[in-house]
C-alpha cells in the first residue's frame, strides 16, 4: 500500500526550490534512501518577500509518498529529529501515514522530461499524456506554467500541470506520477487545493 508520511516541521527560511536540498539531507542521514522507491511531497508554507524562501506556517509538512514498509523505516530515522538543509537546521515532528485520497482533479507542482525541456505546452502536454496511456491511465493534462528547480546550481525546467482523471483512477494516478525526479519532488500528483 502506498501512504503519504507527513512530518510535522518547524523553522525559519525554507527554500522555496528545495527539492535537490532536501533529498540530499535526507539521504546524508539515511543513505539507503538512495536505492529506495519514493517521492518527495512539496513543503508548502508563505513565500517571503524575497520569494526565495518560504515561511514554515503550523500547516506545513514534509512529506514523503511510499510503501507502508519504506514508510515505517522513514518514520523511525526522522521523527522528533533535527534536519539540517544548507544553513539552516528544522525541527521534525511527528510523522503521521495517510492513504491515498481519491478525486478528480489533481495537481503537479513540477513535472519534468529529460529531453522535453524545451517543449511547448501542448507538446509537453501530449507527451504526458503518453507517458500516462502506458500506465493504463487516460487522464487530461493541462501544462499550466513553466518553471525550474536547480541541481548542483544547474537549473532543469519543467512545467506545473493540471491532471483531471475518473474518480476510480485518481489512486492509480497518484501512486503512478509522472515524469523523472521525484524524489526531488518532480512529477508527484496530489489533489489539487483548487477543487
Amino acid at each position: 500500500m502506498i501512504v503519504d508520511l507527513k512530518f510535522d516541521i518547524a523553522g525559519k527560511r525554507f527554500p522555496c526550490d528545495h527539492g535537490y536540498k532536501l533529498y540530499a539531507a535526507l539521504c546524508a542521514r539515511m543513505p539507503e534512501l538512495k536505492a529506495a522507491s519514493f517521492a518527495l511531497l512539496p513543503v508548502r508554507g508563505v513565500k517571503t518577500q524575497g520569494r526565495s524562501n518560504l515561511q514554515l506556517t503550523p500547516r506545513s509538512r514534509l512529506g514523503v509518498r511510499t510503501d507502508t514498509d519504506t514508510a515505517a523505516q522513514i518514520a523511525f530515522h526522522f521523527m522528533n529529529s533535527a534536519l539540517r538543509i544548507g544553513d539552516n537546521t528544522f525541527r521534525l515532528g511527528e510523522a503521521t501515514a495517510y492513504p491515498l485520497v481519491p478525486g478528480t482533479r489533481h495537481r503537479a507542482q513540477m513535472v519534468t522530461v529529460r529531453n522535453h525541456e524545451h517543449d511547448t505546452p501542448a507538446e509537453f502536454e501530449q507527451h504526458l499524456r503518453s507517458r500516462l496511456l502506458d500506465c493504463g491511465l487516460d487522464v487530461g493534462v493541462t501544462a499550466q506554467k513553466a518553471t525550474y528547480m536547480h541541481i548542483h546550481k544547474h537549473p532543469v525546467t519543467g512545467y506545473t500541470c493540471l491532471f483531471d482523471s475518473d474518480i476510480n483512477t485518481s489512486v492509480a494516478l497518484q501512486e503512478c506520477g509522472v515524469g523523472g525526479r521525484r524524489k526531488m519532488g518532480c512529477g508527484v500528483i496530489e489533489l489539487s487545493l483548487e477543487g
